[in-house]
């Protein structure tokens, strides 16, 4: 287990998805927003030096401020399980802690437990993965849950019938609270490993979900589009309406055909077919 070290942002709510954006290379692994910050939490041993020195060239080229505050391992379970709410996408699928009620009318409950992975349903990237996840065939399907932080888009492949689910993070605490909460959803056919896409040269999946951040995305078009079979349907979002260009540009000269696209508050999503 290890310590976490806390930034905090000090900037008004309607910038924070802008700075947001800005930071989410600085190997940040938890974000929350509150009505005056924003809080960004990263593993002490990551927080050097020069990294802390380009933080604050950028923070404060937006004209913000920041404080920094230690963070123990074992706090952050108490710390999420008081401000933990269950959410639902419509009625395909409902998201909760175990300590919640289950849902009533949906499809799918699923019980998600994050620690210090992403992914709870929260997020507009991963409401909307899983809102266009309702417009996929999964069923008898391999799937790539790329990036999968707490798995919860994973395993809502794996309710979804698909045959096979494969995922992949750069961060242990992901890969743990993966395997945690496939357990407690019952589910036996999500396989994770630590590391990078390179994991999979030399495979191909039906089906890829794809919810990072617009720099990571940009870098794995080629390599995306590799991993999938032909007529393949991939899903991507982490990425903000001014990226849209770019990302569209990017993932057409890949080879894709861009299917549909959706926006929720400042991110967007696209579901990408191989053609």
């Amino acid at each position: 287990m290890k310590d976490y070290k806390c930034i905090k942002i000090i900037c008004p709510p309607d910038v924070q998805e802008l700075m947001l954006a800005a930071v989410d290379e600085d190997d940040f692994e938890v974000y929350e927003q509150t009505d005056e910050a924003l809080l960004c939490y990263l593993p002490e041993e990551k927080l050097t030096d020069e990294k802390l020195k380009g933080i604050e060239t950028l923070i404060h080229s937006f004209g913000w401020y920041y404080e920094i505050s230690n963070i123990p391992y074992k706090n952050w379970n108490e710390a999420w399980e008081q401000n933990f709410e269950p959410i639902r996408v419509d009625d395909f699928v409902g998201v909760r802690a175990e300590f919640h009620k289950a849902f009533d009318n949906v499809r799918f409950d699923l019980v998600i437990n994050p620690k210090m992975a992403f992914g709870t349903g929260h997020h507009e990237t991963t409401y909307q993965m899983m809102e266009m996840m309702q417009t996929i065939d999964f069923k008898a399907k391999s799937v790539l849950d790329y990036g999968c932080g707490t798995g919860i888009l994973g395993i809502l492949a794996a309710k979804l019938s698909a045959a096979i689910i494969e995922g992949n993070d750069i961060t242990e605490e992901s890969i743990e609270n993966t395997i945690e909460n496939c357990s407690i959803n019952k589910v036996d056919n999500f396989t994770v490993s630590l590391g990078k896409l390179d994991l999979y040269d030399g495979k191909v999946f039906d089906i890829i979900l794809a919810n990072i951040n617009r720099n990571v995305l940009l870098e794995s078009a080629n390599a995306l589009f590799q991993n999938m079979s032909h007529d393949g349907h991939l899903l991507t979002s982490g990425y903000m309406p001014e990226d849209q260009t770019l990302i569209e540009e990017c993932y057409t000269e890949a080879g894709f055909r861009m299917e549909s696209m959706t926006q929720k508050a400042y991110w967007l999503c696209h579901h990408w077919v191989k053609q």
